[in-house]
Formats: C-alpha cells, sequence, structure tokens
C-alpha cells in the first residue's frame, strides 16, 4: 500500500470528526447555543482586557523613556547627554512637589540666552519672569486662582508631548533671575546611558528586573489572567452534563476517541478563535480612539497603545488552546467511560495532587515571612507564592469540599438535606467549586490589590519611621514676604525662622544654628537643659542611639572669615536624628535670621501641607523638597491597582452568574427523578442553594486564610506595617458583603428554576 493510500483513511475520518463537530454545534438546542454564545462573548471580553494588559507596560515603557529623554545632565553626572548643551552661562536646577495630591516638576532657568540646544518638547527656555508649562497646569492656571498666584510668572509657550510623560502631567520651566541657582553648568539633556539600557535606577538584580512596566504588567497579570482563566473554563465546560450525554450517546455509537476529541475541539476552539480575533480587533479600533481618556488619575497618549500582531497572534492562540484543554479534559469520560456517564455514574475522587500548588504557595510565603528582609531571594519567594496561591486554592477546592463532605456523612442523624448535600459532593466532588472558582480567586486577588495599595501609600509618605515623628520642609526666607510666611502656617503644621552658615576648625565642620530657645524643639528635638536666649551653646545630642557630642575646639571660623571662640556652655537635646553635623547653637541672632524656614508638621497634616508648604516660594527658593515621587505617583498606582481589583470582581461575578444559572438549569433532570419519588420542591430548593453557598463559604475561608499568610510574609519582608484593614477595610467589607448577597439571590433564583419541571423531564425520568 502506497502512502498516499494510507493517508486516505485518515484524511476521511479527520473530515468525519470535523463534520461531526459542526453538527454537535447545529444540533445542541438552546442551551448548546447559550453556551455558545458565552463563550464567544466570554473569549472576545478576555482577550480585550489581555490586550489592553499587554499595552500597559508598553504605555509606562514609553512615558519612562519620555522621562529620561529630557533629564538634566551636569558636567559631574559623568555620563554622556542625548542633547549636548551649547551654552556655557546655562543653569538649571529640577524641584519636585506637588499641587494637592499630584506630583508637580517644575525647573528653574537661568543664563539661557536667545538660542542653542533644547530639552524635547520645549519651544524656547524661558526668561526671567517668564514660564512655559505643559496643557494641564496651563489649564489649573486659567481654574484655579491659588494656582495662578503660586505661578505669578507670564506664560510663553507649551511644552509638547515629546516633553511630557503623560498628557495630564504638571511640568513647568521657570526662568529666574542669573546667580539665583547653584549648580554645575549642564552637560544637556536625556541620559543616553539609561534610555537605551534594559536597567532602571537601581543596581541589584531584582531592581533591574523589578522596572516598573514589568511591576504594572505582573499586577495586571494577577488581576486578569487568573479571573479570565476561570471565566473561559467556565463558559467552555457550560452545558458540561448535558454535552457529556451526547458525547457519550455518540460514543456507544461506536465513534472512535479521536473522532470524539477532534469534533469536540471543532465546535470549542472555532468560537474561542472568533472570539478571540474579535476581541484584538475591538482594541485596534478603540485603542486609537483613546487619545484624552483617563481611568482615574492613568492618562496616556495613544500612540503609545502598542501591541504588536505578533503578540496578539500569541494570545489568539493561547486563549484557543486553553478553550480547548478545558473542552477535551471535559469530554475524558464520555470517552473513557462512556455507560457510566449516560448513567450518570459516580464520579472519580480529586486526586490529591490538586493540592501541590497550594502547599508550593503556603511553602514560598512561609520562607518569606521566616527568613525576613529585603532580598531577590525572599522576594521572589513573595511572587510565586501570590501567583501558587491564586492558582492553588481554586485547584485544591474540588479536595476540601470531598473531604468535607466525608464528614458530614458521618453525621448520621443530621438534617436531610445536609446528607443530600454531602452526597452531591461525593458523587460530583468538582462541580459546585467549578462554579465558585472564579469568585474565591476574586477574593483573594482582591485581597492582594489592597496589600500593594497599603505598600503604595507607606512608601509615598515622607517619613516611615514607626513612632511617626514629625516631618520638615526647610525653605529660602530670602525674599519671603510676610504674607507668604502665613501661607505656611494652618494646624499641625509650625514655620520656624532658622539662619544656617557653615563653621570650621581644622578638618572639623558643621553648622551654626540660628534660632530661638523657644523654637529649638521644633527644629532639633527635646531640651533637656536650661537654655537662654542670646548665647552660643555647643551642642549635645543625649539620645542613646546617637549620643552626638560636638567636639573640643580653641576657635571657630565662620563662612564670612569671622573667628568665634569654642563656647562653655553645652546645651543638652535629646533628638531622634543624628545631630552630628550640628556644632553650635546661636540663640543670639535667632530672631533676626531669616536665612531659612523650617517647616514642621505632623503626618496627620501631610496632605494640607502639601498645598501649602509650596505655594509660597518659586523653584529656586525650595532648598530641601518634600519628598514625592516622579512618574507613576502613588494616586496613579492606586488607580491601576483599583481598576484591576473592580475587573476581577466584575469577571468573577459573571463567571459565577452564568455557571449558577448553566448548574442549575442542568439539575432539572437529576431532580425530576426525586420528584417523583416524592421528594418535596422546598427541600430540593435548599439543598440545591446550601450546596454552593457552603461551597462559596469554603473557598472564601481558605482565600481569607491565604490573605492573612501573604500579610504576614510581606510584613516580615519589608518591615512596614501593612495590614489589609488599616487602608480599605470598611469599604472591602461593604463590597464583599454586597456581592456575596448579588451571588446569594442569583443561586436562590438559579435553584427555584431547577426545581420547576416540565412534564417531559418527568416522563423521561
Amino acid at each position: 500500500m502506497s502512502k498516499r493510500e494510507a493517508r486516505r483513511p485518515q484524511f476521511a475520518e479527520a473530515i468525519t470528526a470535523l463534520w461531526l463537530g459542526a453538527r454537535l454545534t447545529r444540533g445542541v438546542g438552546l442551551a448548546g447555543l447559550f453556551r455558545v454564545a458565552m463563550l464567544a462573548v466570554a473569549t472576545t471580553i478576555g482577550c480585550f482586557l489581555v490586550m489592553a494588559a499587554l499595552a500597559v507596560p508598553v504605555v509606562v515603557d514609553a512615558q519612562y523613556q519620555r522621562s529620561v529623554g529630557r533629564a538634566v545632565m551636569h558636567d559631574d553626572d559623568g555620563q554622556t547627554p542625548i542633547i549636548v548643551n551649547d551654552r556655557s552661562t546655562l543653569r538649571l536646577q529640577e524641584v519636585r512637589d506637588s499641587a494637592g495630591e499630584r506630583p508637580l516638576t517644575r525647573i528653574a532657568v537661568s543664563g539661557a540666552g536667545e538660542s542653542g540646544a533644547l530639552p524635547p518638547g520645549l519651544p524656547r527656555f524661558p526668561a526671567a519672569g517668564e514660564i512655559v508649562a505643559s496643557p494641564e497646569l496651563l489649564r489649573m492656571l486659567a481654574a484655579d486662582e491659588s494656582m495662578a498666584k503660586r505661578f505669578p510668572q507670564r506664560v510663553v509657550g507649551t511644552i509638547g508631548p515629546a516633553g511630557l510623560v503623560a498628557p495630564d502631567e504638571l511640568f513647568a520651566y521657570i526662568g529666574v533671575r542669573d546667580g539665583l541657582i547653584e549648580a554645575n553648568q549642564v552637560a544637556g539633556f536625556g541620559d543616553a546611558m539609561a534610555i537605551h539600557s534594559d536597567a532602571w535606577a537601581g543596581a541589584s538584580v531584582i531592581e533591574r528586573v523589578l522596572k516598573p512596566e514589568r511591576v504594572l504588567g505582573y499586577l495586571f497579570g494577577l488581576f486578569l489572567l487568573a479571573p479570565l482563566a476561570v471565566l473561559i473554563g467556565v463558559c467552555a465546560r457550560l452545558s458540561a452534563r448535558v454535552r457529556e450525554q451526547k458525547l457519550a450517546a455518540v460514543r456507544l455509537l461506536g465513534v472512535t476517541q479521536s473522532q470524539v476529541q477532534i469534533a469536540n475541539a471543532v465546535e470549542v476552539g472555532t468560537v474561542t478563535m472568533l472570539g478571540a480575533l474579535a476581541g484584538y480587533l475591538a482594541f485596534a479600533v478603540i485603542g486609537p480612539q483613546s487619545t484624552g481618556w483617563s481611568v482615574g488619575r492613568f492618562r496616556w497618549y495613544a500612540e503609545d497603545l502598542d501591541v504588536s500582531p505578533a503578540r496578539a497572534a500569541v494570545v489568539v492562540v493561547c486563549f484557543t488552546v486553553f478553550a480547548m484543554l478545558v473542552a477535551a479534559s471535559g469530554t475524558i469520560p464520555a470517552m473513557q467511560k462512556p455507560l457510566d456517564v449516560r448513567r450518570f455514574g459516580l464520579r472519580k475522587t480529586p486526586s490529591m495532587w490538586r493540592a501541590l500548588p497550594l502547599l508550593v504557595a503556603v511553602a514560598a510565603l512561609a520562607y518569606a515571612a521566616t527568613m525576613g528582609g529585603v532580598s531577590s531571594t525572599t522576594i521572589l519567594a513573595v511572587g510565586g507564592g501570590v501567583l501558587a496561591m491564586a492558582v492553588g486554592v481554586p485547584v485544591a477546592l474540588p479536595i476540601v469540599t470531598h473531604l468535607l463532605a466525608a464528614l458530614l456523612e458521618l453525621w448520621q442523624r443530621g438534617p436531610i438535606w445536609i446528607q443530600l448535600v454531602a452526597k452531591r459532593w461525593r458523587h460530583n466532588p468538582g462541580a459546585a467549586p467549578r462554579l465558585v472558582a472564579g469568585v474565591v480567586t476574586t477574593i483573594f486577588i482582591a485581597g492582594i490589590g489592597l496589600l500593594a495599595a497599603g505598600f503604595a501609600v507607606q512608601l509615598q509618605q515622607p517619613d516611615l519611621s514607626p513612632d511617626g515623628q514629625p516631618v520638615t520642609l526647610v525653605v529660602s526666607g530670602h525674599g519671603l514676604s510676610p504674607a507668604e510666611i502665613e501661607m505656611l502656617n494652618g494646624p499641625g503644621v509650625t514655620v520656624t525662622p532658622l539662619g544656617m552658615s557653615m563653621v570650621t576648625s581644622g578638618s572639623a565642620s558643621g553648622l551654626v544654628v540660628s534660632a530661638r530657645c523657644e523654637d529649638l524643639p521644633a527644629l532639633l528635638g527635646e531640651v533637656t537643659g536650661a537654655c537662654v536666649n542670646g548665647r552660643f551653646y555647643r551642642v549635645v545630642n543625649t539620645h542613646p542611639e546617637w549620643g552626638d557630642v560636638t567636639p573640643r575646639v580653641q576657635q571657630w571660623t565662620l563662612q564670612d572669615g569671622t573667628h568665634l571662640a569654642d563656647p562653655v556652655d553645652e546645651l543638652h537635646i535629646r533628638s531622634d536624628r543624628s545631630l552630628a553635623n550640628v556644632l553650635l547653637i546661636d540663640t543670639a541672632s535667632g530672631g533676626e535670621a531669616r536665612d531659612q524656614l523650617q517647616v514642621t508638621f505632623e503626618r496627620k497634616a501631610y496632605r494640607d501641607l502639601a498645598v501649602r508648604a509650596t505655594l509660597a516660594a518659586p523653584a529656586h527658593q525650595i532648598v530641601y523638597p518634600l519628598g514625592t515621587t516622579g512618574g507613576f505617583d502613588s494616586a496613579a498606582l492606586l488607580t491601576v491597582i483599583a481598576c484591576g481589583a473592580a475587573i476581577a470582581l466584575a469577571i468573577g461575578l459573571l463567571a459565577f452568574s452564568i455557571a449558577a444559572v448553566d448548574h442549575q438549569l442542568a439539575a432539572r433532570r437529576r431532580n425530576a427523578g426525586l420528584t417523583v419519588l416524592g421528594v418535596p420542591r422546598w427541600l430540593l430548593q435548599l439543598v440545591e442553594t446550601a450546596g454552593l453557598i457552603a461551597t462559596l463559604v469554603v473557598g472564601t475561608a481558605i482565600s481569607a486564610l491565604g490573605l492573612v499568610l501573604t500579610t504576614w510574609a510581606l510584613r516580615r519582608v519589608s518591615s512596614l506595617p501593612v495590614a489589609v484593614w488599616d487602608y480599605a477595610g470598611v469599604d472591602v467589607t461593604a463590597i464583599v458583603a454586597g456581592g456575596l448577597a448579588i451571588l446569594i439571590a442569583v443561586t436562590v433564583i438559579a435553584s427555584r428554576a431547577s426545581t420547576r419541571l416540565k412534564s417531559d423531564l418527568i416522563r423521561h425520568e
């Protein structure tokens, strides 16, 4: 027999299987059409969301590249700029502060001249009294009177997209008088090494791996992939019981296993692929129209949304293969034991291997918590443990319900409805857990999102000391009017004038702080000794952790050349920070010295001060700026987390609702037989409802325990006092309670449908 003749039967068998799959798709009835429609909708939504998730790292990377491309490089940085500066008099000083809760970056400019190289997006450098700002900042200046007072300069231009991280960034170049900026000569703009390097700020391996866009990709993967996998798996297994009956019947008629597998794959694969392609096309059409859109504080340029066709093809193939694998796993009983399937036989006991991902997650998180500290090993252990926990909880749930059913069966005198629930769990241990898998996964992921939000809030605090010591902001006092100084005052905020000057004596050097005795507690710490205005003191820090003592010398030399005899008197101050650089205290001229202002504020007044502290001073007058970060600020990060958690919650509720309705409709046949035997309708409804709710409670409890273990590991690794309840406990409780109420309502309604039996079902039984 030739090879061509040998291939003919195989080709004919494949054609027969394809034709059988098409016939099954067409002849499945309303329930089958519902399944096909739900699978198509699920894959369309899922593919669209995955495309959006893949676009987020691309957007963040583009924003990072623009941020690095406009960076000011000085001669002493030792880096090669992208744009070389050709002005010898140009001086720039970058200041990062805030406008309300949003980060604001402004660059003071002096000595720019008329022509020369410019940073990206800047039409020209502003002269003294002029400002070139981003469109969002110009909008705020026009709409907010306080912002207009803060930037009284004349607007002479707008920064283009090439010079902005995002469309809503608050960024400005402000011209000041020559001589006000003390900075090294500008070498150019753009860090050539950083913009072409895969590494960002940080030298360790783990910091190079955890770039911002990769962290966001991890978060979106955690928020989307697990719930989407559950949703697609649920939709691929819709009408599973009825479908298994049909496949088992076909198998009993003599159709081979390979033909059944191909027929099943044709239906599921075709529907999934068409749905995934529809999702990609929807993203390709909607993405370019997203200019000006925003998700909370997160905005982007539509040009940055770029998902390559190769990545899209991989997503479509992965969706199709995953759905086919899920559907194929569901046909195994129909292929191997078709007679048992037709007779509603007992399902196989779940394998103990299902507990492996959950055990790996527990081991990884326990290892990270035991080791503690930030290292590559502990960070990878926490990340891997979280992913394994998200996968392991729904996978291990059938084992838990099966064991719980065995325990309930030992309660011989228990209510009949509990016995029926236990029997159904033992008869088909994977049915109920499959329904609640999406919700259980969503609950865990939402908790992880809250932990991430808690860390974002903690890391954005300018003071992370556990005892909540006040935070200070030093502002130059030169040129400030009394009205401007008064703007800094407010509840929980103390403004203290002080003067600081350098002193030297041989190899010793430090500061002379000029301040009144009554201002010293706010400036340095608790004064434990006597202090009299009008005298000089040597500083002695009595705090046991520091114990700083000013060295004894014969005389000190001030910056202006004046010699100062070493004072005999000592002033004992208990400060929680080192005072090694503060050598002397001059209380004689403290009342007149207004070189600088120290603003001290309590942690609770942080947000108020973030507004007021930067209202009083132009860019060149901020000596020590408030500690805010550039790029993704806390508000944008919290927005991303909130959106991911909301999408995951919606997917989980959708998956449960679809699966619950399908499950209860499929349960009508088994309930018909019990009805014929005289079982009351209310009892059947109670059994259906109690089975789902009990499975939901068990899964939620496992997720909660996993979340507690994750919190413990994160607290030990980061040494930050972070807990879920600290930041959104009330909101989460309300959301979970509302979600459970919706799920219970869906379960009750669906269970009522499962007990409404038609005469044809009863006659069939």
